[in-house]
């Protein structure tokens, strides 16, 4: 195991690309390592560009960054997930396809083929199902750990086909991350029942029209009635956490949503507390684009939110006050009418 981070040595994060597959220790990982397919000899090829890191590189920025600001990091967390001081392979995090329903305000192409629709980019593209048969030639058996990322993961069923390559499990934790746009299917909760622990991640950057504007074009009634759904009838080993992606906005909103999740969905049903996980926005609505005098009025109890909103870090916020009046003519939308109490500051 590394000293340093554990997923240097027992992490992976695979995600599809248009010219192959990209291969890094962990989803923060700010470095690309393209391989042509997903042979063995090609993954180790990419895991030894990584597994030998013993202190800070570039491609570690997001975490260094955290840290240095007093927050918990990926790298931290990565001493929780590896139980094996080997360097066989714990944890996986997965990009399978682009496929999704939103074009969020705060995504992109990359991460979303309704994006692709809208701007061009990168084209929708999904993981190729021959390159299932050459991960049954990679050493899974000790895989403790597995996070889908989207896209819309329940989409399709390209997750079910590569559950279906664990042997065992029942020693095995899985994590999605949706919009809740798509519900599961049958073949999906038969499958991840036999589990050891399901956690389901709802993507919510707000509640309400704040919702829908950063999430467009989700329907914030939608979006609750789907959660519930899941809630009601998802395998008793489901946990349950919302994703809210900070970003210049709905930073100053956190505790709206913090309410709504303590009132109307504080628990799964059998009374296991729902979590909030908080992280930062990148690209054209970063968090380095906060307004110094909006940071100064933000209260909150969050450690994380506190951790983020004490970074001196501000560059400037004009770019992204453009981008996001373009979005509103083509969208017939208005972010000064969605966030009021923000415009002061941005204008």
């Amino acid at each position: 195991m590394n000293k340093f981070c554990a997923f240097l040595s027992n992490g992976i994060n695979i995600e599809k690309r248009s010219r192959g597959y990209s291969v890094t220790p962990c989803c923060w990982y700010d470095e690309e390592i393209i391989i042509p397919d997903l042979t063995p000899q090609n993954i180790q090829t990419a895991r030894n560009k990584f597994s030998h890191i013993d202190s800070w590189v570039p491609a570690c920025n997001a975490c260094k960054t955290l840290e240095t600001h007093g927050g918990s990091s990926f790298r931290h967390s990565s001493f929780d997930v590896v139980v094996d001081d080997d360097d066989t392979v714990q944890h996986l995090d997965l990009m399978l396809h682009n496929v999704c329903q939103n074009a969020c305000i705060i995504c992109s192409s990359d991460f979303s083929s309704t994006w692709y629709k809208q701007t061009g980019g990168v084209k929708p593209f999904m993981f190729d199902k021959l390159q299932f048969e050459n991960l049954k030639q990679f050493n899974l058996d000790n895989v403790r750990t597995i996070r889908f990322k989207g896209g819309e993961p329940f989409a399709n069923d390209l997750h079910l086909d590569f559950l279906a390559l664990i042997k065992n499990p029942e020693q095995c934790d899985i994590q999605y991350t949706v919009s809740a746009q798509t519900l599961p299917s049958q073949r999906t909760w038969d499958t991840i029942s036999k589990f050891r622990l399901v956690k389901i991640e709802f993507s919510a950057d707000g509640v309400g029209e704040q919702f829908e504007y950063i999430r467009y074009p989700q329907k914030w009634s939608n979006f609750v009635n789907n959660c519930k759904t899941i809630r009601q009838i998802a395998p008793v080993n489901t946990l349950f956490r919302f994703n809210y992606t900070v970003n210049p906005f709905n930073i100053a909103y956190f505790d709206r949503f913090q309410h709504w999740v303590d009132t109307e969905f504080a628990d799964n049903r059998l009374g296991d507390p729902t979590e909030i996980n908080l992280h930062e926005c990148t690209g054209n609505l970063a968090c380095d684009k906060t307004p110094p005098a909006l940071i100064q009025t933000i209260k909150t109890n969050n450690l994380q939110l506190q951790g983020m909103i004490s970074m001196d870090r501000y560059t400037e916020h004009d770019s992204m006050i453009a981008y996001m009046d373009f979005w509103d003519t083509q969208r017939n939308l208005n972010w000064r009418s969605v966030f009021p109490e923000l415009v002061q500051y941005y204008e």
